[in-house]
Order: structure tokens, then C-alpha cells, then sequence
């Protein structure tokens, strides 16, 4: 073997004492590997770490045609919900042998195709997309119906691939109807939470205000005029700031109720001036659209389900009904 150079499968055979086929399968992990007696899979061990071996991954894609790496196309990783989002999917498919290749598009939706695409590009066997709403944008829309690649995706409206979405309308339904059986009449939601939801659950009598829901000036401008009872918003540092400074604005018994969302990460940090929050099963959306996505790679077709619709847990924190928990 000359010097500077990477050595051969073969090469390693030879030096083991065994077949070119005993070392693929051993170093492959391949059903029969386990039968090979220890002192086999000792000297194969020995001479790889002699040798510095390393598998020829571009051959080994080829001759597979799979690269046992799948892609992961995620707004960012700067949030608790994301960076856990990414590290179970990470988890998931690694016990399933497979790498993963993240594209981080920082929130910027004209990324979000052309972070599909390079995906595809570089031979990955599938993604995992994450939107930044629930709207995906219509290109990127029409590119996964085209493609008919293996891709697990959160939009409901998409009948392509497979689909895993909590079921957040039916959750919303639920809450404003709680909402008008106890008399509220204002109640004011982020816009951009959820594109496409609809709030009119509660009747005609329950007047729902919208608001910018990253603009803590607006919404702040809004409740001290609206006066609201109930406050839906997404659950960042704007949510903690407006009940502080809330507290100041207002006396207590004219503070709305606020309600928002967490994934199954985040729910142990909500603060203590929230009446209520649904718990999305984040973790298990991950590893769900993770195992699916793998499934469908390894036998070539679309799994028969393919469409995951999952519960939200209503946790109720208001003073009305403390501790209550109601799976909606």
C-alpha cells in the first residue's frame, strides 16, 4: 500500500485476512455482520485504525442509491422550539442511521424554496420542511406537489408528502367558544399567528380585534384603548415585557386574560400572568414526521397514512378554573 494514499476496501481485506464483501458488511452495519465471529471483527477493527480507513461515501451513494442523509429546512435555531425541533429530528433519524443537513433560512421566505432545491441538489433521500407559518408560500407550495419527493411537511392544505399539523382551528374553536359562554364580548389576536385561522367561533356578540403581533407598541396602544378580556399571542420576550408593563398601565381587575402556545419544550417557563396555553406535541410531531419521512425513503412509496392530525392539551391557569385540563 504507497504512502499518502487512502487505502482500498480491498486493501483492508487483505490485511484482515477476509473477503472485500465480510469487510463491507461488517463496516456497514448489514444484516449477517452480526454473525461474524469476534476475532473476524477484532482484526477488521485493527487494521482500520492502522490504515486510518474511511468509507468511500460517494461510491457507497451510488452503488446504494441512497446517501442515508436527509435534509431539515427550519426558519432558525435561535428559539427554544426551534434549536429542539432540530436536535429531536437530528436524534431521530440518527437512530435510524441517517446524518442531517440543516438549511436555516433566518426567517426569510424567499429562502424557503431555494433551500428545498439545494437540499434536493445535494442527493439528500428526503426533508423535513418547516414553514414559517402555517402559509407556505404558493411556489414553494407548487414545488412539493411537483416534486414527488419524499418530504414531511406542517401545511395542512398540502395533500402531497406527508403531512403532520397539530390541530390548532379546532383548538382556537374551542377557547373562543369558552370565550363567548362566559360573557366576553372583546377579544384581541396577533395577526400572523397562524395565517389562515379563524376566530369566529365565539358568535357575532364576541368582537375580535387584531393587532401586529411582533409591534409591542400597537398592541399595547390597543388593549389600554380596546380594553380586551382575553389576549392571544404568540409566546416571546414581546409577551413577558407587555404583562409587565401592563401592570403598570392598569389596575388588576381590568387586566385581560392572556392565552397563547408552547410546545412541549417550552410550557415549563410560562410566567405566571398567563390564564391559559395549549401545549402543542412538538417532540412528538418531530419524531413522527422523522420516522414517516424514513420510512417512506426506505421502501420507495408514500406511506398509505400520511396525514397526522394531533391533539393540542389545553392547560386553563385562570383564576375561573384553576388547573383544569382539557384535551381539545
Amino acid at each position: 500500500m504507497k504512502k499518502n494514499t487512502r487505502p482500498t476496501l480491498k486493501e483492508i481485506a487483505k490485511l484482515a485476512g477476509v473477503s472485500s464483501t465480510a469487510v463491507s458488511l461488517y463496516l456497514n452495519q448489514r444484516p449477517g455482520a452480526e454473525k461474524f465471529p469476534e476475532t473476524t471483527r477484532r482484526r477488521i477493527d485493527e487494521v482500520v485504525r492502522a490504515t486510518g480507513y474511511r468509507a468511500n461515501f460517494t461510491a457507497r451513494s451510488l452503488r446504494t442509491g441512497r446517501t442515508r442523509t436527509i435534509g431539515l429546512v427550519v426558519p432558525h435555531i435561535n428559539t427554544e422550539y426551534h434549536s429542539n425541533f432540530a436536535e429531536t429530528v437530528y436524534l431521530a433519524a440518527d437512530a435510524r442511521g441517517y446524518d442531517l443537513i440543516a438549511s436555516i433560512i433566518h426567517w426569510d421566505r424567499e429562502k424557503e424554496l431555494s433551500a428545498l432545491q439545494k437540499l434536493i441538489d445535494r442527493q439528500v433521500d428526503g426533508v423535513i420542511y418547516l414553514p414559517l407559518l402555517t402559509n407556505t408560500a404558493p411556489e414553494t407550495l407548487t414545488f412539493i406537489r411537483d416534486t414527488g419527493y419524499p418530504i414531511a411537511q406542517f401545511d395542512i392544505r398540502l395533500d402531497d408528502g406527508i403531512t403532520v399539523v397539530c390541530a390548532f382551528q379546532q383548538s382556537i374553536d374551542e377557547l373562543f367558544r369558552r370565550f363567548a359562554a362566559r360573557g366576553f364580548s372583546r377579544v384581541a389576536v396577533g395577526i400572523g399567528m397562524g395565517g389562515d385561522w379563524n376566530f369566529s367561533a365565539g358568535g357575532e356578540t364576541l368582537e375580535v380585534y387584531r393587532f401586529p403581533y411582533d409591534d409591542f407598541t400597537a398592541i399595547r396602544h390597543l388593549i389600554l384603548t380596546k380594553q380586551p378580556q382575553a389576549v392571544l399571542l404568540n409566546p416571546d420576550d414581546l409577551l413577558a415585557k407587555l404583562l409587565e408593563a401592563l401592570r403598570c398601565d392598569l389596575p388588576k381587575t381590568t387586566l385581560p386574560e392572556f392565552y397563547t402556545f408552547y410546545s412541549q419544550w417550552e410550557s415549563r417557563h410560562a410566567p405566571s400572568g398567563i390564564a391559559g396555553y395549549f401545549e402543542m406535541p412538538s417532540e412528538t410531531v418531530a419524531r413522527l414526521a422523522t420516522d414517516r419521512l424514513i420510512d417512506w425513503i426506505e421502501t420507495g412509496e408514500r406511506p398509505e397514512m400520511h396525514r397526522f392530525i394531533l391533539s393540542n392539551h389545553f392547560l386553563d391557569r385562570s383564576v375561573w378554573n384553576i388547573e383544569k385540563q382539557v384535551d381539545v
